[in-house]
């Protein structure tokens, strides 16, 4: 059997091409064109450390010279184009790819329960059923509250936050 053998080159390139890194950084770009190069990339890291402006935006940037801050916000927030979840970090990624997520979402939706039961004690269940169907976004991983949030449900979930505390665990 013949196998084919691609250079270190040609490697290179598929490599750069892959993570829109092989293109001019000029030219125009547009929401539909945001949404394509996240697509291409899978998915973008979301970053709150800001000693130079945060990752996602570096990312996007480093990708197109006109990328501006609000084409993201406008693709994630108010088309809903894009979501934010975990992979290995917070992510940006194409709402395209949500079936594909279902699967992870039901595997771990007992241990997400569980830890939100330890540490709330379950009294977030009913916050969670004031939340209408489809309308369960509170907050950016890292963009902040939604402008639409209610007013009662960031009260609430800065009271969460404000009495957070770490439960102790053991290592295995």
């Amino acid at each position: 059997m013949k196998r084919d053998v691609v250079s270190n080159r040609e490697a290179r390139r598929a490599f750069l091409a892959a993570q829109g890194l092989a293109r001019p950084v000029g030219g125009r770009l547009t929401r539909a064109g945001l949404y394509d190069l996240v697509e291409q990339l899978g998915f973008v890291q979301v970053d709150s450390i800001n000693t130079v402006e945060r990752a996602h935006h570096l990312i996007l940037f480093s990708r197109n010279h006109n990328y501006r801050h609000g084409q993201l916000g406008h693709l994630l927030e108010r088309q809903a184009a894009l979501f934010e979840n975990w992979t290995h970090d917070a992510s940006i990624i194409p709402t395209r790819f949500y079936p594909y997520w279902m699967c992870r979402f039901a595997k771990e939706r007992e241990t997400l329960r569980e830890r939100w039961r330890k540490w709330r004690q379950g009294d977030y269940e009913a916050m969670l059923d004031q939340v209408p169907a489809g309308k369960g976004h509170l907050v950016n991983l890292g963009h902040g509250v939604l402008k639409q949030t209610p007013p009662d449900h960031v009260a609430a979930f800065v009271e969460a936050a404000r009495s957070y505390r770490p439960v102790a665990t053991t290592q295995a």
